[in-house]
């Protein structure tokens, strides 16, 4: 493992601390030797899902699904003589974002 790749496990490894019952985050930062502040901020991102080993961000799979367009859409666009295209919907797990496009 990297020394960033280290630094984000850690990260986690203090974070999930500070969700014990009964932890207090000044308690569990200074036990670590870390800034509370920083550990706020750390809890944070890992809330918005944005404490990840980039790793394993880069490699993780997604899901695809193809969808044909409907029998109505295909009249209207061949009606229009207009050359059929696709679209492509992608979500991101944790991030509440969506990214589409289309494909001609």
């Amino acid at each position: 493992m990297s020394r960033s790749q280290m630094a984000v496990a850690e990260k986690r490894q203090v974070v999930k601390l500070t969700f014990d019952a009964g932890a207090r985050v000044a308690l569990v930062t200074r036990a670590h030797g870390r800034n509370a502040n920083h550990v706020l901020k750390w809890r944070r991102a890992l809330e918005r899902s944005e404490l990840v080993d980039s790793a394993v961000a880069f490699t993780a799979l997604l899901s695809v699904t193809a969808a044909a367009p409907g029998e109505a859409e295909i009249r209207q666009l061949a009606a229009q003589q207009q050359p059929a295209f696709g679209s492509i919907h992608i979500e991101f797990p944790g991030s509440g974002d969506d990214r589409r496009g289309v494909r001609r």
